[in-house]
């Protein structure tokens, strides 16, 4: 499981909550108060977690790769177009 640490738990979580849909992902797991989520395929069992956001406002989220499996080529350009779409809407928020 990758854990990405990020300062700003919403935000992070309104991005991947949307984009990992495309996937079917969902949260199978938050804890510490919604600090650390936790998100799984639909098709895994809730205890199987790919992906984890935690907040850390004092630690640098660093360089990350991730990588998903797609069923096919058009879930792919699904992903990346969601993906840019929501990243335009959750920093054009910003302060």
């Amino acid at each position: 499981m990758a854990t990405l640490y990020v300062t700003d738990i919403a935000k992070s979580r309104a991005f991947y909550d949307e984009i990992l849909s495309v996937l079917n992902y969902k949260v199978v797991a938050s804890f510490l108060n919604g600090t650390y989520v936790c998100y799984a395929p639909d098709t895994k069992p809730a205890l199987y977690s790919s992906l984890a956001i935690a907040s850390s406002p004092d630690k640098s989220p660093g360089s990350v790769h991730l990588a998903f499996s797609c069923p096919s080529s058009e879930a792919v350009a699904q992903l990346y177009a969601l993906a840019l779409q929501t990243a335009e809407k959750t920093t054009a928020s910003r302060d």
